[in-house]
């Protein structure tokens, strides 16, 4: 999912990976919202969060295409809803 925390937008996801890989970056599919990023994984299952420092309008319940990169050549798709924060 994607939320918005001060001046930031963040995207949790969960990946489960049978091979230790690189995350290379990750781009929200659409918008101007794209961090290259260099974290490494072990196998196994983890909890990653992503911070984009740009802008973007998002829309309570619109769910957004997640590209997530690897470093060994290899991208995969998710869906990612937007969950505005109550403040």
């Amino acid at each position: 999912y994607i939320y918005k925390q001060g001046n930031n937008y963040y995207l949790n996801f969960t990946i489960r990976n049978n091979l230790p890989i690189t995350i290379t970056s990750v781009k929200i599919v659409g918008t101007p919202l794209s961090n290259s990023t260099n974290i490494e994984l072990n196998s196994g299952t983890h909890q990653v969060k992503i911070v984009f420092e740009q802008s973007y309008s998002f829309t309570q319940g619109n769910v957004y295409i997640v590209e997530i990169s690897l470093s060994n050549g290899n991208s995969i798709t998710v869906s990612a809803g937007y969950e505005q924060a109550n403040s």
